[in-house]
């Protein structure tokens, strides 16, 4: 009986061992301890604007990629500082950067936002701090060495990555933190971003200035024998022959300690963009670095105090559901948004990249005494206050009005530029005139406003559309449209721009005079050719020597890019209308396919 009793008992222990629980998940990695989202819920007691904060300076520090064209010029000086070097880069393939970085957002934003959304935002704003921070120091070592790949893989791709985990970063953790004013919240988080623009056309200007450094002096123009060959200039200094540039008027007039008629080394001085990538990087690491260690999430089960969720209705995916990132791929709602969000992009991301060289082109002929470099400073300073304005005012109004109804107002962004060619025309016509100025800059800010408007607008519409549970991850993969844009853009400007630009040195060779061309620039009217291949010459140096009262073709560079885009962003306000939230019939097909 005994040992029966005994059988019996360890029946029960063995019964009972097999009712254990399953085994404990394995430990976090300390990644995940010190860095993953169980490390960052706040506390119930939280005020949720103040744990917002930190993602609004990672965002605003990777926001100032959006003053990229201060840089533009600049770095086609690189060797001649004061002008552009028979070795230094052409425009065309320093004006390449800004769409690779945009490539590079696009394709981290796409692949690794699911990623994102599982690690929580601080990992994500340590990696938006180590690519962006590593990219400036590269491009910086890429200047210094005259090395254009470093740059295209440092500002490029590093930047670009750094800027796909800064965009993307915010997005969850506003909705989460304000379920009650969508629109308002994506609109501050996308406008942190676009005040790093407004910051970084000052402090980049800034930096260049105080490092900028006049190239070596030769000599005046007539005291020291300069010889051309093949379009460029060179002197014998020394035992060697030296290629060197020779300032003009409005060379003297822009750099400080520079005369008119002095001849300079090229390669000696420095044009201060490189120290400038390096005191950036040495800037925004340590700022980027302490918000990240801020960063919180809601707890669990929160809700503002008062609200409720709404009720189930048509302007939500069905009843609130929603559709993960790789499900929406197989919506077509996916693909009207994505070349909703391409049109609409095109023309404002394409006057960012290129701000300050479009306004220095189409208004300084006319006004040269009013668009100085300071002015084109503040331009590019007001370009990214624009951006921010339109991600607030259109990111509140879509609270109001809704989403769909607020894209399509961001149409209106279709004739502005289509307006933009007449108003360089008056201004070329007009000269003095400031009234031209006036409507191109607001023109060009109007279609900056609604370019930001539609990315306050883009994430709560994604929401709606396909439920708010991976909006961010769907954000991030709608993102290659806005790569996509920021590639065709300013490649379709610098192609119509350089056709322009070879037109308008036809037209002013037939107008010039050959004696006089010959007498300043040193060979025949008939190797014009060659100097513009050697970068000897430019459509202003032309100019100097035309006729009073002749048409600056510069002026009117742009133009057929400005029509081609209008036509864009008209096709992408056809392509919102028919925009509808995923029907709960679709979901349950794609739920039954993943099955």
């Amino acid at each position: 009986m005994l040992r029966s009793l005994v059988g019996s008992e360890m029946c029960i222990r063995d019964s009972s061992k097999k009712e254990d629980p399953s085994p404990p998940p394995p430990e976090e990695s300390w990644l995940e301890k010190y860095l993953g989202r169980s490390s960052i819920i706040a506390g119930e007691n939280t005020n949720r604007w103040r744990a917002c904060a930190p993602l609004f300076v990672v965002s605003s520090c990777v926001g100032s990629v959006y003053s990229w064209s201060i840089f533009n010029a600049p770095l086609t000086r690189e060797l001649g500082v004061i002008g552009s070097a028979s070795g230094d880069w052409a425009l065309n393939e320093v004006l390449v950067i800004f769409p690779i970085c945009a490539v590079a957002m696009g394709a981290a934003a796409f692949t690794l936002g699911p990623w994102m959304d599982r690690v929580g935002p601080r990992m994500s704003s340590m990696a938006a701090t180590t690519a962006w921070c590593t990219g400036l120091a590269v491009s910086a070592v890429g200047v210094t060495t005259h090395q254009l790949p470093l740059i295209y893989g440092g500002y490029g791709i590093l930047g670009g990555l750094g800027w796909g985990f800064g965009y993307v970063l915010p997005i969850k953790p506003l909705l989460s933190w304000f379920p009650d004013k969508k629109g308002l919240a994506t609109g501050l988080g996308v406008s942190a971003f676009a005040s790093g623009g407004m910051i970084g056309s000052y402090l980049n200007d800034y930096l260049i200035k105080q490092y900028w450094v006049a190239p070596d002096l030769v000599g005046r123009l007539g005291e020291v024998d300069v010889l051309m060959e093949m379009g460029t200039r060179y002197v014998q200094y020394g035992s060697e022959m030296k290629e060197v540039l020779v300032a003009g008027v409005a060379e003297a007039a822009v750099y400080p300690g520079i005369m008119e008629g002095g001849v300079y080394l090229t390669g000696t001085g420095c044009n201060g963009v490189g120290p400038a990538f390096a005191t950036l990087a040495c800037l925004y690491a340590p700022a980027m670095l302490a918000a990240a260690a801020l960063v919180r999430v809601p707890w669990e089960g929160y809700a503002p105090a008062g609200w409720k969720p709404p009720a189930d209705d048509q302007t939500q995916a069905a009843g609130g559901a929603s559709v993960d990132a790789t499900q929406a791929l197989r919506t077509p709602q996916f693909w009207l948004l994505w070349a909703t969000m391409f049109g609409n992009c095109i023309a404002g991301i394409t006057i960012i990249a290129s701000a300050k060289t479009l306004l220095t082109d189409v208004m300084s002929p006319a006004l040269p005494t009013i668009v100085t470099g300071s002015f084109a400073t503040s331009f590019v300073a007001a370009v990214s206050i624009a951006n921010l304005s339109g991600r607030l005012g259109f990111g509140a109004a879509a609270d109001h009005l809704g989403q769909k109804r607020v894209v399509a107002m961001l149409g209106l962004s279709a004739p502005l530029c289509a307006g933009i060619p007449s108003v360089c025309t008056m201004a070329g016509t007009n000269p003095g005139t400031v009234l031209p100025l006036w409507l191109f800059c607001g023109s060009t800010l109007g279609v900056v406003a609604c370019f930001g408007g539609f990315f306050a607008v883009m994430p709560s519409y994604l929401g709606k559309v396909f439920g708010p549970q991976h909006a961010g991850a769907i954000m991030g993969r709608h993102l290659t449209a806005y790569s996509a844009a920021a590639v065709a853009g300013p490649g379709l400007l610098m192609g119509l721009r350089d056709v322009s630009v070879r037109d308008g040195f036809d037209t002013l060779a037939q107008q010039v005079d050959p004696v006089v061309f010959e007498q300043k620039f040193g060979v025949p009217l008939e190797q014009l050719p060659m100097l513009i291949e050697a970068k000897s010459i430019t459509i202003a140096q032309m100019m100097e020597i035309s006729a009073a009262g002749t048409f600056d073709p510069t002026i009117t560079l742009y133009n057929t890019t400005l029509y081609s885009m209008s036509a864009v962003i008209a096709s992408a306000v056809v392509c919102n209308q028919f925009v509808h939230p995923v029907s709960r019939e679709a979901i349950q097909a794609l739920n039954s396919t993943n099955k």
